[in-house]
């Protein structure tokens, strides 16, 4: 994995005494804001200026990631090799972005995080790039089985429900030892959120399976976007059904079959039969 940092155009920029022009900024790096802008934040004057403000009260804080990512990433790239058995030979996006996606990874399997939605916390950075981290071998390995990645209905929330819960489910087995709702919020406070999950498991599986049968609403919003969540108060709550969705199969299935299940286009199959059969057990 290649670390490409181009923070250090964004901060020589912040430090100038004009007014922060960061059109430059962006053509410079065209490559990674026609990705960010076009499908994980979209570019409005209200964003921009609203993120301006916000690097004057971040910049030290944003300085500060900068300077122990290098050394996480390279850990969590030893891990990654270890537990995979091979290495990627891919870059890792370093950028400054307008306060949206602090981290995600495109169909080449190319990773981007953002610094100024990244906590400092050492063990937080190290949750947060390991699932990222996995994304990208998990597509590669949906690469070699020859997925075509515009084929996929992405309208189909089960999709994403899955790929975030091979991830969050790996991550756990990655880096071991921490509560399970870090892995889930990325914070310290995500111990309510996993506790209402669990308390009401089968009542969620059931509202899926509602949402799947009548389709009227956005349910990737619904399910997986900070924006969701108008069905019980809490969002993301797909991750974690993909998660236990990814747990079931590999209790039943071997590991690289699951990884490689939304190139065989089983995914909404294999997840209507355990919905199906999470909320019986429940009735």
């Amino acid at each position: 994995m290649r670390l490409n940092d181009t923070t250090q155009d964004f901060f020589h920029l912040f430090k100038m005494k004009t007014s922060l022009n960061l059109d430059d900024y962006y053509e410079t790096y065209s490559n990674i804001f026609q990705t960010y802008f076009g499908g994980y934040c979209k570019k409005t004057n209200e964003k921009l200026s609203a993120a301006k403000e916000r690097y004057v009260e971040d910049i030290n804080r944003m300085e500060e990631i900068r300077q122990v990512l290098p050394s996480i990433v390279e850990k969590v790239a030893a891990k990654g090799q270890s537990y995979f058995g091979f290495s990627l030979d891919i870059p890792i996006h370093l950028f400054v972005g307008l306060y949206a996606s602090n981290a995600f990874v495109d169909h080449q399997a190319h990773m981007y995080l953002a610094i100024e939605k990244l906590p400092v916390d050492k063990e937080l950075l190290e949750i947060i790039i390991t699932h990222e981290m996995i994304h990208s071998y998990h597509y590669h390995v949906l690469g070699y089985e020859g997925i075509d990645w515009n084929a996929i209905n992405w309208q189909d929330a089960r999709n994403s429900m899955y790929l975030e819960g091979v991830a969050t489910y790996l991550s756990q087995k990655l880096v071991p030892g921490h509560p399970k709702s870090r892995y889930f919020s990325y914070d310290y406070d995500g111990e309510k959120w996993l506790s209402y999950c669990k308390s009401n498991r089968e009542k969620i599986a059931s509202t899926l399976l509602n949402d799947l049968k009548r389709q009227t609403k956005n349910l990737e919003r619904e399910w997986l976007r900070l924006s969701g969540g108008e069905h019980f108060g809490y969002n993301r709550l797909g991750y974690f059904l993909g998660t236990e969705f990814v747990t079931s199969l590999c209790k039943r299935i071997p590991e690289a079959k699951v990884l490689r299940l939304l190139a065989s286009d089983e995914v909404s199959t294999e997840m209507d039969y355990w919905l199906k059969e999470l909320v019986e057990k429940g009735t």
